[in-house]
């Protein structure tokens, strides 16, 4: 394919999913959205009582404040909204700066495929933080991937930054922590004696992510728990009906051959989890159907870029490629997490796509990985298979006025 076209195709494609972002914006209420009513509760407190709720007192009022901190300077809630096109943006911009790193020649179509999966799409017009910790945890993956093996003092610093917002906005990120010790002490294990005595460089990365600590630690001494959250108390306990997690739960693999879109996650794991990461299985934006035939093109759609993303992370567990160990360490420690998450909580709530939105970096990052080790003539076919992949995008998650 020619320069001229190939540009011309990922441009249009690119403004046609920003025209949809502008859209669903303008058409979607601040009210609607997982637990919308609790964030928003959340910022009128701070406004109001300028303080930090503590966990106990309402359904999302456990959450870190960053993200409630930056709304109550925003002056409505449909102000508070654009959050999620700037996270949107910022999102594709941490993918752009590793693509074009690591796959020159694949950067624009890691880029799009980034920015068009559903999970991104469909949280974006929501008042919530799962995106907005998406976005500081893929800026934050993005930097260490690339100022690793991160031996200049002033890259851990701006690192630490990073991670202390994202920790301000989400517990997730103390997975991203954990992966990025891990990383750390087994880069450095053949030098021990060396890393524990220069420890001002080498936990210089460690001791600026106290600086967030201090939620963590009001929540440890106020409840004895660093990660409490609203469940853990009485009058917040969840009424749902329980789903035994047994291995018939995450083995079931029924769903998929029935395309069960909107059901999937009341029985089954691993559809379920699919169905809310790549469609909209929890109908935020799509409304609940007895079947959607778009739908289910788009979940079908996304099988091969989900098994390519499989063949790319196998391909890496075999390299020598350490810098990019860091997506491997933090998708599995991001996947243990959810499933445990699952076993505290074992309602159909709790498989939602939109707890690992933050594994999307990674996860295109394995898929051009994958990528790389196809035939020409197949290589060829992407192109055309990530044009087809927006135009279901569009088709699906274009907000009708009658679907509110």
């Amino acid at each position: 394919m020619k320069l001229k076209t190939y540009s011309f195709l990922f441009f249009t494609a690119f403004i046609s999913l920003l025209i949809l972002q502008l859209h669903n914006l303008s058409l979607f209420p601040p009210t609607k959205g997982f637990d919308a009513g609790g964030h928003i509760e959340y910022i009128n407190l701070i406004k109001s009582e300028r303080r930090v709720p503590l966990a106990n007192e309402g359904w999302e009022l456990y959450q870190p404040p960053l993200y409630y901190f930056v709304s109550v300077f925003l002056p409505d809630l449909k102000a508070v909204q654009w959050l999620g096109p700037i996270s949107w943006l910022l999102i594709g911009i941490s993918g752009f700066s590793v693509f074009r790193r690591a796959f020159p020649s694949h950067r624009f179509t890691g880029t799009l495929l980034l920015i068009s999966l559903p999970v991104i799409i469909y949280l974006t017009p929501t008042i919530s933080n799962e995106l907005f910790t998406a976005a500081l945890i893929s800026l934050s993956l993005a930097y260490y991937w690339l100022k690793y093996p991160l031996d200049n003092p002033r890259h851990q610093l701006l690192l630490g930054l990073l991670l202390d917002l994202s920790l301000l906005a989400k517990a997730t990120a103390w997975i991203l922590v954990l992966a990025i010790l891990i990383d750390q002490l087994r880069l450095r294990r053949p030098v021990v004696t060396k890393f524990t005595l220069s420890l001002p460089k080498g936990y210089l990365l460690f001791t600026i992510v106290l600086v967030a600590s201090w939620f963590y630690i009001r929540n440890l001494t106020v409840f004895g728990n660093p990660f409490a959250t609203s469940v853990d108390f009485p009058q917040f306990a969840i009424t749902q009906t329980p789903v035994k997690r047994d291995l018939k739960f995450f083995t079931d693999l029924s769903a998929f051959t029935k395309l069960d879109l909107f059901r999937a996650h009341w029985y089954s794991f691993i559809p379920g989890t699919f169905f809310t990461f790549f469609y909209d299985g929890h109908n935020i934006i799509v409304p609940i159907q007895p079947f959607s035939k778009a739908g289910a093109l788009l979940a079908v759609a996304s099988l091969p870029l989900t098994l390519l993303a499989l063949a790319g992370l196998i391909k890496l567990l075999r390299s020598q490629n350490h810098r990019s160990h860091i997506f491997i360490l933090y998708a599995f420690l991001l996947l243990a997490a959810y499933i445990a998450y699952n076993f505290k909580l074992p309602f159909y709530s709790s498989v939602k796509g939109s707890f690992i939105a933050s594994v999307s970096l990674p996860l295109v990052f394995f898929y051009l990985t994958g990528l790389q080790s196809l035939k020409p003539k197949l290589k060829n076919l992407t192109t055309p298979y990530l044009i087809l992949y927006v135009i279901l995008v569009l088709k699906n998650f274009w907000l009708l006025a009658k679907w509110i």
